[in-house]
């Protein structure tokens, strides 16, 4: 008889499956089939929604009205589930539901890092990129422009001053045009906005659906929407640190952290609702996630719990 811990990567596959807009009719049968099949399927079916739940809000009825549900009926909270789950499904399981970027990327874009991977690059004018973990850009350019397109996560962008200029260096993340006038600069794309971090210089931001333009100066931090530019009240980050393989902390919310370690680490990270808030400051290594978590523990009064090598949760101390 196969193990719990076997079939888990399965439930979870079933999982992403069936919260996609796009399951169909003979999926939703070949799921009930499965759960038919074993108690150790229905076991660790429920183990995964409960372990999550607590974490992420998963629906506690996900798979009671799954036979029923039509496709137009997609529930968005499903649709957020599915991004909290889709890494570790593509981590964890051979049967196809991976990502294309994660499969594709060195192909479809000029350069692509994995998860964990920093890139340097220097353009023809001289400008340095650097590229965050699973970050992906395409460079298209001309006798006049120069245009670095970021399709998903976060570069860091230090214009160069010995170079003579024969072209016009620009970012496009989708949700607008970034205008650099001799800067350092971080961006990072979010699913809905893309937010900049100025470091030096002067940038003139336009965003992409007729919002009017802005600029921003150094220490400041804004998120460009498609139809409008937001000043944020203080810089999310400290410094570009994560070039250094940093991520450097001062008085910020331990949800955050969480969020920022699961970027650098094949899984799943979450930390528990009841300690999201609890404010944390110092540096954490982004090259060792795991001694990262462990410093963490030893510092604030939280613990680490590891369900599986891709599933690792922030709990209270006393919990």
């Amino acid at each position: 008889m196969r193990s719990h811990e076997d079939v888990v990567p399965e439930a979870v596959n079933w999982y992403v499956l069936l919260s996609s807009e796009h399951v169909t009719d003979a999926e939703r049968q070949a799921w009930d089939r499965w759960m038919r099949e074993s108690d150790v399927h229905r076991q660790a079916w429920e183990d995964i929604k409960r372990k999550l739940s607590i974490f992420e809000g998963i629906p506690s009825n996900l798979g009671v009205e799954v036979l029923s549900r039509t496709p137009s009926k997609v529930n968005r909270q499903r649709r957020e589930a599915i991004k909290t789950l889709g890494l570790l499904a593509a981590v964890l399981l051979p049967t196809g539901y991976v990502f294309k970027d994660a499969l594709f990327g060195r192909i479809n874009y000029d350069h692509f890092t994995d998860v964990g991977e920093r890139k340097n690059i220097t353009l023809t004018d001289g400008t340095n990129l650097v590229l965050n973990t699973k970050t992906a850009v395409t460079i298209h350019s001309s006798r006049h422009t120069m245009i670095v397109q970021l399709h998903h996560g976060e570069i860091l962008v230090s214009t160069s001053k010995s170079h003579q200029k024969t072209q016009v260096l620009m970012i496009e993340t989708g949700h607008g045009r970034i205008l650099p006038l001799g800067t350092a600069f971080n961006v990072r794309r979010f699913d809905q906005f893309s937010r900049v971090s100025l470091f030096e210089g002067v940038l003139k931001l336009s965003p992409q659906q007729n919002g009017e333009d802005a600029f921003m100066q150094p220490l400041q931090e804004v998120d460009i929407h498609s139809n409008r530019v937001v000043f944020r009240p203080r810089l999310s980050v400290l410094s570009p640190s994560w070039q250094r393989g940093y991520l450097e902390l001062d008085n910020m919310p331990l949800k955050y952290f969480a969020e920022e370690m699961e970027r650098y680490r094949y899984g799943i990270i979450k930390c528990h609702r009841d300690i999201e808030q609890l404010m944390i400051s110092g540096s954490f290594s982004l090259d060792d996630v795991d001694a990262s978590l462990r410093s963490l523990a030893q510092t604030f009064p939280v613990r680490i719990q590891h369900y599986t090598r891709f599933l690792i949760m922030i709990l209270p101390l006393n919990q």
